[in-house]
């Protein structure tokens, strides 16, 4: 069976393109009797196959020309994104994409898809009108990433709060009240340091808030890199989440929690609900509150950890991969 994955992240942003096409994909082609192919969705015209899957771009032209094309060859068509574009704030670079038109057009193209699949149930919702039929898969890691690996513990007993985003964080960070939180988490630990990882606009949010040397930061890096990255750095996982845009997230952060069995402390929204997290409200009290107790305890963080493992269990997509089978 021939599967071909349009993908629509362009080579120097890989983000989402990875958990909606290239770690399904990857996984796969593992698969005796499957043949996986990888094309943007710039280069739909030239695909022929038994099953297609098509991320986000469903406002171009390329796209909807390709998606009837496909479907008259008998091929099944499959709608994949990762993300609530109606809600997206203004400040994020790729707003200018989603403008009334090019969402009208998407919400259009969606009805032609066999089956349309995203990672949120709060998506799905806000999509089923349009949609034939919508489905919701989890962004599943790749457990391969992660073989042979364990957190570790820093040798000068710090202790390292982690926290990986992009420029669509930035609202989470500043609405949720967690840099107060840290400011005064800081000043009552002297081991609490934070290790913040993504593009400028989000590291240099906790690098401006907290004090010098406290704060280590890191640039966006590959997927590939990621698991080995934070079991090395990571003691506890930061999930901060404010409003309607962040309710429609997947529980992406929760995939390392769950592998590497490390805390997570989280906004108390729908992502991150049924995850094992600890979850408070976005108020300073309470994420310091959660915080504090993790600071001060290696059995506390050992213990969070533990259940965080125990409640998502399998988020690997090589333990999974029957639901795309299923597809």
């Amino acid at each position: 069976m021939k599967v071909v994955f349009a993908y629509a992240d362009a080579p120097h942003e890989y983000n989402t393109s990875v958990w909606r096409c290239f770690i399904p994909g990857q996984c796969l082609n593992l698969i005796e009797g499957y043949e996986i192919e990888f094309v943007h969705t710039s280069e739909l015209d030239n695909v022929h196959a038994d099953a297609v899957v098509i991320e986000r771009q469903f406002f171009a032209p390329v796209v909807h020309y390709n998606v009837h094309r496909l479907k008259k060859e008998g091929a099944r068509v499959i709608g994949t994104f990762d993300d609530a574009y109606h809600l997206m704030p203004d400040y994020v670079r790729s707003k200018p994409n989603w403008n009334e038109k090019n969402l009208a057009m998407f919400r259009n193209c969606l009805r032609f898809f066999d089956v349309v699949i995203v990672p949120s149930e709060l998506l799905a919702e806000d999509y089923r009108r349009y949609c034939k039929e919508i489905r919701v898969v989890k962004n599943y890691c790749d457990g391969l990433l992660y073989e042979g690996l364990k957190h570790k513990p820093d040798k000068n007993n710090l202790v390292r709060l982690f926290y990986g985003g992009n420029d669509t964080h930035a609202h989470s960070i500043q609405e949720s009240g967690l840099l107060p939180d840290l400011q005064r988490l800081f000043d009552k630990y002297p081991n609490a340091v934070l290790y913040a990882v993504g593009t400028e606009r989000v590291t240099d949010l906790f690098l401006g808030a907290l004090p010098a040397g406290r704060v280590s930061s890191q640039g966006w890096m590959p997927v590939d890199c990621w698991p080995s990255f934070v079991a090395e750095h990571a003691d506890i996982i930061l999930a901060p989440l404010s409003g309607e845009y962040d309710r429609r997230r997947s529980s992406i952060k929760a995939n390392d929690s769950a592998m590497l069995r490390i805390p997570m402390v989280a906004t108390d929204l729908e992502p991150y609900r049924g995850t094992g997290a600890k979850l408070v409200a976005n108020t300073e009290k309470e994420w310091y509150n959660a915080l504090s107790d993790l600071v001060y305890s290696e059995y506390a963080r050992y213990t969070l950890g533990k259940k965080i493992a125990k409640v998502m269990q399998d988020v690997t997509i090589n333990g999974n991969i029957q639901v795309y089978e299923e597809l």
